[in-house]
């Protein structure tokens, strides 16, 4: 005859969690946070550096344009309001045509820009803020270095155009 086997309470009572789960919940905070942080950055420096680099390659294109065929050189022509800008043939003042046929305008607020809006550009030292040439050679035209001011809420950014060399640079304070 069996006798019937003395039950134990398999039952434990927990204090706490081990160290696997403080390891997996730490990691799952440690992924929001991760994902949460860029949400928290300032957005004006965002912005302000985008456009910065976006002028600064128009820029550039305008140069290197006029460079490889000086028959036809290139200028960029500032909106008064600050809010773009347009690449240009220098001879009749039609915007250049972008790879997909577009006309080549920038406006900070519109179209592959639109999530610039609020970003103004200011040509710095008083000079007019309408047309920036470069020569056959690359040089800019001007009497003195031109500067860029690219403005967005509280965050400033700004551009020099070598006076010689002709070359776009981004100068942080």
């Amino acid at each position: 005859m069996s006798h019937p086997r003395p039950t134990r309470d398999r039952t434990r009572v927990r204090h706490g969690l081990t160290t696997i789960e403080l390891l997996v919940v730490a990691s799952i905070m440690l992924a929001i946070a991760g994902l949460a942080v860029p949400l928290l950055v300032d957005d004006g420096t965002t912005r302000a550096a985008a456009a910065a680099t976006l002028l600064k390659d128009d820029l550039e294109q305008a140069r290197h344009r006029t460079i490889a065929d000086p028959r036809n050189p290139v200028r960029v022509r500032f909106d008064k309001d600050g809010r773009g800008w347009t690449l240009e043939r220098r001879t009749d003042g039609t915007p250049l045509e972008r790879h997909d046929g577009r006309p080549w305008i920038v406006r900070l607020e519109r179209d592959d820009a639109f999530e610039l809006d609020g970003v103004e550009v200011r040509r710095l030292g008083g000079l007019p803020t309408s047309t920036l040439e470069f020569d056959p050679r690359g040089v800019v035209i001007a009497n003195e270095a031109p500067r860029f001011e690219i403005r967005a809420d509280d965050t400033t950014v700004t551009l020099e155009i070598g006076l010689v060399t002709g070359l776009v640079r981004r100068i942080d304070s």
